[in-house]
């Protein structure tokens, strides 16, 4: 190489801008984690959550690619509660690991261990065998824990951003306050009536809010069965206008045939995707007439 040459790339080496800081990677087993996550942490965090859309993340088994992603991660967000049972069986950094239940560990509810096998999503037949309830976001009691765990375990990582950390953290105790008075409302209305679950992931409402719920193991996209629709017949109490929640829309045959038998549907979403805890109610008011 010529020493102009050589001298004229050094120069130009010399003139390409810094490379920015690699981001704060802060990974999440589920979806409302990875929202507190990227709400608290905005620009100064990168959220990992390399869940498909449209799979269970509670039963998702991550590809050996996901788990780098996982333990190279600054934070790892676990929701507790039996949450995300791969992460007992795969090494994580436990310097890095944050339960974000633990605080409030004597508040979560304990289930029934028997395992029942079912479906929902691509992910096929799974078994729920947690030894907790574990949509505990949808109690705004504890999903302010959790909040509160996540901001203390990024001020500890990242000391120049909690001034902005506070006030990100106050806007998510606003949304939740508002989530609170929304379902407060909705539960007080509906106290009266039947309330049925196609699945048992409603555990924390039935406990915060009046009411009570009976869970059944539906799927949305599937026929229960005769001696599923025989038996739920068999439990219905036409005075007190039997609903039902859904975590996703059933079917129109399924549909129709809750109709037939006086069943309003309403679909109430635990948080499938990442997104605002506002969006758990944004239709309620629409889905239930007349309550």
């Amino acid at each position: 190489m010529k020493p102009f040459t050589t001298l004229a790339f050094l120069i130009a080496a010399c003139a390409c801008p810094a490379q920015a800081e690699p981001t704060f990677k802060v990974a999440a087993v589920n979806a409302p984690l990875a929202y507190i996550a990227s709400a608290l942490g905005g620009d100064a965090v990168e959220v990992v959550y390399p869940v498909p859309p449209g799979v269970d993340p509670a039963y998702w088994q991550p590809e050996p690619e996901d788990i780098l992603k996982f333990q190279q991660a600054d934070l790892i967000l676990l929701n507790g509660a039996g949450y995300a049972g791969w992460t007992n069986v795969v090494p994580l950094p436990r310097a890095r690991l944050v339960d974000t239940t633990a605080s409030v560990r004597e508040h979560l509810i304990p289930v029934d261990t028997q395992t029942v096998t079912h479906k929902h999503g691509p992910e096929g037949d799974h078994a729920h065998n947690a030894t907790y309830a574990f949509t505990t976001w949808l109690d705004p009691e504890i999903a302010r824990a959790q909040v509160a765990a996540v901001a203390d375990a990024m001020a500890q990582r990242l000391p120049d951003m909690v001034p902005g950390l506070d006030e990100r953290s106050r806007e998510l105790e606003m949304e939740l306050t508002a989530v609170d008075a929304v379902f407060s409302q909705f539960f007080s209305d509906i106290a009266e009536r039947q309330i049925f679950a196609s699945h048992p992931v409603y555990q924390y409402l039935d406990r915060a809010y009046p009411g009570d719920i009976v869970s059944l193991h539906w799927e949305p996209d599937e026929d229960p069965g005769e001696t599923e629709w025989q038996s739920l017949a068999q439990t219905l109490q036409p005075d007190r206008k039997p609903l039902m929640l859904w975590e996703d829309a059933p079917n129109a045959e399924i549909q129709t045939r809750l109709q037939t038998l006086g069943i309003e549907t309403v679909v109430l979403s635990p948080m499938a995707n990442a997104r605002p805890f506002t969006t758990l109610f944004d239709d309620l008011s629409t889905q239930v007439a007349g309550r």
